[in-house]
């Protein structure tokens, strides 16, 4: 059944990445919200309703309350954060994917406990 499940996931997935266009990109790299879809578990993708362009993006600079689920040569720095909206839990907040501002790197993900604000 997990199987079934994750096939057909990745079969959407390579269906929105292979017929939608997603927006202009001047220099042809894939949006920050599919680099940070492709990093995401496999219990995380099922949490994401709809497509992974339901998302926030933001960039954020990296303080005390995210750091500790990024790499410490990031503190202070800027990335972006990616908070894939509808994917809340009865324990989490939505999942939010940082991606370093080379828009290629995951560089960390987690999901806030349950009323903390989200980064």
């Amino acid at each position: 059944m997990k199987r079934l499940l994750f096939l057909a996931t990745l079969t959407l997935f390579a269906v929105a990445v292979g017929g939608c266009r997603f927006g202009p990109s001047e220099s042809g790299e894939a949006p920050v919200e599919m680099i940070a879809f492709a990093g995401l578990a496999e219990d995380e993708l099922s949490r994401i309703p709809t497509s992974p362009k339901d998302s926030d993006v933001r960039k954020v600079t990296v303080r005390d309350e995210i750091a500790p689920l990024l790499d410490k040569r990031y503190d202070g720095k800027e990335v972006y954060a990616v908070t894939f909206r509808h994917t809340e839990t009865e324990a989490t907040g939505p999942i939010t994917v940082y991606v370093d501002l080379d828009r290629q790197t995951v560089v960390g993900k987690g999901a806030p406990p349950k009323g903390a604000s989200a980064p």
